[in-house]
């Protein structure tokens, strides 16, 4: 991500983007807690939150660019029970642009 900058997330759903200890951008991102974030190119992030989704964001323009309802994805059973919360996330870019490997951790409950 740009060099002299520090993103945070918030227990209320918002990505902070500090410059040192100041303040430099606030994105809502999610309903509940953001619980993961990764860095996607120079301009990008990736978030996943206590409300089950995951969404790419640019941050330049604080747009969303795309989201995953992991409670509505076709998943196994165990996935299906109860509401999953994602706990952890990384990032595998592939040859294929459009269509990187995103691995999430979830918890049930």
């Amino acid at each position: 991500f740009s060099p002299g900058y520090t993103l945070v997330g918030s227990a209320d759903g918002s990505l902070l983007q500090l410059r040192g200890a100041r303040l430099f951008q606030e994105v809502v991102c999610h309903s509940a807690a953001l619980t993961s974030l990764v860095p996607v190119g120079l301009d990008g992030v990736i978030t996943g939150g206590h409300d089950g989704f995951l969404c790419r964001w640019s941050l330049p323009c604080k747009a969303r660019v795309g989201i995953i309802d992991v409670n509505q994805a076709e998943a196994p059973e165990a996935l299906r029970r109860h509401a999953n919360s994602i706990r952890a996330m990384d990032y595998f870019p592939t040859d294929d642009a459009q269509n990187p490997t995103i691995l999430v951790g979830t918890v049930c409950g």
